[in-house]
């Protein structure tokens, strides 16, 4: 998911970027988010790392890895 606002009611699997993130009660959230700013209400299920980034919106390149 990529928004500039983020609001998560339901379920969702994989990586969230937003400028504003929310996940409301009863959200169930499995996977990373990027934001400029969260709010996790109660009662919300969050499994992942979470990343405060000033512009999550941006697309930035993977860092290579050598081998």
């Amino acid at each position: 998911v990529v928004a500039e606002t983020v609001i998560i009611k339901g379920s969702v699997e994989g990586r969230i970027r937003g400028r504003k993130v929310q996940l409301c009660t009863g959200a169930k959230v499995r996977g990373d988010i990027f934001h400029a700013s969260l709010a996790i209400e109660p009662n919300a299920i969050f499994e992942g790392a979470v990343k405060h980034d000033q512009d999550p919106m941006a697309d930035k390149p993977q860092a290579a890895s050598l081998g």
